[in-house]
């Protein structure tokens, strides 16, 4: 047999390609596909990977707890208007108080002057003693 080709498998393979310089490096291993690593390397990657779940699972083991919100304590924000200085979407914040009423009341303000106490709100059509009772809770003292 010539020095040039052998035969692998069936096929006449030439001598660079049983040297590794061709591309077809199926018919050198037998018909396996090529690794992309070799043994060391495959090790080094299975060592780096073991270390990076380790280092995990280490870190989830030390890592602080979330703060736990539905212990924490709560805060009450008490919302007070000033009936002389609020415009209209505040008041329509208060409960049933919408922005027709809320415009009236903002109105009456401008054309009959400034509230000397809550009680003054009742010269707005609108609200009654009811209203007024559901408005007081969050209502500024008028100085």
């Amino acid at each position: 047999m010539p020095e040039a080709s052998r035969k692998i498998a069936g096929k006449n393979i030439e001598d660079d390609t049983l040297r590794g310089r061709a591309g077809n490096s199926d018919a050198v291993n037998g018909g396996e596909s090529c690794r992309c690593f070799n043994r060391r390397d495959q090790r080094t990657v299975a060592v780096f990977a073991a270390l990076c779940l380790a280092g995990q699972l280490i870190w989830l083991g030390l890592a602080e707890r979330p703060v736990d919100i539905d212990r924490a304590p709560r805060r009450v924000q008490q919302f007070c208007l000033d009936i002389n200085r609020a415009e209209w979407p505040e008041w329509t914040l208060l409960p049933r108080v919408g922005e027709t009423l809320a415009r009236r009341i903002v109105q009456s303000r401008c054309e009959e002057g400034p509230f000397r106490s809550a009680e003054d709100l009742r010269r707005v059509r609108g609200i009654g003693p009811r209203t007024l009772e559901n408005m007081r809770p969050y209502l500024m003292p008028v100085p």
